[in-house]
């Protein structure tokens, strides 16, 4: 019996200082490489290696001006923190988001990322540093990258949106011109995206990612009839729609917005929430 308990204290001690090591080996400043392994005119793919598996670390791109080039990193890295909150602050209050402030913004280990919302020919730094998710603080140095979002062609493009019945057709100002169309729920694009804007970019992202944009960008006039084209479309559900001019796989215009909903077969658009102009057709 003093055996069993004596084993059993060894085992205790020995769990309880693996877990102090631990916690030491996280809260222990390490170094950062950082891999920047794609970029093109609105997005950036890139890859963070720590030397420590443990650390908890966090990310953000921000321009290459004020305050990147005023500020000291102690003020960069408590100013991104400080947003970081506020926005978790924002989603789990207003939003009713479930998750930590981890699962939104920490990592661990080597992780590949990327950033959708950039400006085309403009300079960029990607910030890296370690915290203690806990206090919410930095530990350790700043380490940055520079680098330049490539050119892309824009265009000056706007769209109209005639409708009868459930039928739909997409009018864009310039019949010769690419674009690209989708439509979610809202209560999807809030708990998933956030916001209208990175949800449109990032289906076009994962469409491009998987080779499978060819197959959905418009030239021309576009019809759609929801109750043959999507069977799955929700009645007294609201949707937004958004469209663009893209290009290589991008966006390169400006990005508009039509809210609308599917009642008694019919889609009735909220011409108040939308910037897209919405002729109805006659019977």
């Amino acid at each position: 019996m003093r055996n069993y308990i004596t084993r059993f204290l060894g085992l205790a001690i020995l769990v309880a200082a693996l877990g102090c090591s631990k916690q030491d080996m996280a809260n222990t400043p390490c170094d950062f490489k950082i891999t920047i392994d794609e970029v093109r005119a609105t997005k950036i793919k890139f890859t963070i290696t720590p030397d420590n598996d443990y650390a908890t670390y966090v990310y953000g791109i921000i321009p290459d001006a004020e305050p990147m080039n005023t500020w000291t990193d102690k003020e960069l890295m408590d100013w991104q923190l400080k947003w970081m909150e506020d926005t978790y602050t924002y989603y789990e209050q207003v939003e009713e988001l479930v998750g930590t402030f981890s699962d939104f913004f920490c990592y661990h280990g080597q992780r590949q990322n990327k950033d959708l919302r950039l400006t085309p020919d403009s300079d960029y730094y990607l910030l890296v540093y370690q915290i203690d998710p806990e206090k919410r603080i930095p530990i350790g140095s700043l380490y940055r990258r520079a680098f330049r979002t490539k050119h892309i062609e824009t265009q000056d493009i706007t769209f109209k949106i005639q409708c009868q019945g459930d039928y739909i057709r997409i009018v864009p100002s310039n019949p010769g011109s690419e674009w690209f169309w989708e439509y979610e729920t809202d209560e999807r694009i809030r708990k998933v995206y956030g916001d209208n804007y990175t949800f449109f970019y990032a289906i076009l992202d994962m469409y491009d990612e998987y080779d499978f944009l060819d197959n959905l960008v418009c030239h021309g006039d576009e019809e759609w009839v929801f109750s043959r084209d999507d069977p799955s479309i929700m009645e007294d559900t609201e949707y937004t729609l958004a469209i663009s001019g893209c290009a290589e796989g991008e966006i390169n215009s400006e990005v508009y917005y039509a809210s609308f909903f599917i009642r008694n077969g019919e889609v009735v658009f909220d011409e108040h929430q939308s910037d897209i102009p919405i002729e109805h057709l006659l019977q």
